[in-house]
């Protein structure tokens, strides 16, 4: 019975991974196709800074303020997936300062949705399509395995 539940725990987190991989896939690719359209707007860094994580890995925390019709918004993403795949957390520091003056672009449908850079990175999205497949596949495949009774 142990065996059941740890199999079951192992592969379900592959299971879970590869479907919320997916999810983001599939939520954050037709935003980045669509936004090569999006009105742009002018804005202003509000904060770029960099912190070292416990992983030892820079993180660069970026804060941007525009205005859309009169309402006022705060972004803190340059592309899509750009906490992945995007550069260095230093080359985006050096490029984003405080107080900087910046175009943003913005969803016309939802001003939430703001990017600084619209270029889609096709390797990042192909990339995490194909781990997302292979998690759910392990996932799938090894919780079958698992409930199967040994030989």
């Amino acid at each position: 019975m142990a065996r059941y539940i740890l199999g079951l725990l192992f592969f379900g987190t592959f299971l879970c991974g590869g479907l919320y991989a997916g999810f983001l896939v599939a939520k954050q690719l037709p935003l980045a196709i669509e936004a090569k359209d999006w009105p742009t707007v002018a804005g202003t860094i509000t904060e770029s800074s960099l912190r070292r994580r416990q992983s030892r890995r820079t993180r660069h925390d970026l804060a941007y303020s525009y205005q859309v019709a009169g309402r006022q918004f705060t972004g803190h993403r340059i592309t899509f997936m750009d906490r992945l795949f995007y550069g260095s957390a230093e080359d985006h520091a050096q490029k984003y300062r405080d107080g900087d003056a910046i175009s943003v672009f913005y969803n016309p449908r939802d001003p939430a949705i703001a990017v600084l850079d619209t270029g889609v990175w096709w390797w990042g999205f192909v990339a995490s399509g194909i781990a997302a497949v292979l998690f759910t596949l392990l996932g799938l495949f090894g919780i079958r395995a698992s409930f199967r009774s040994p030989s």
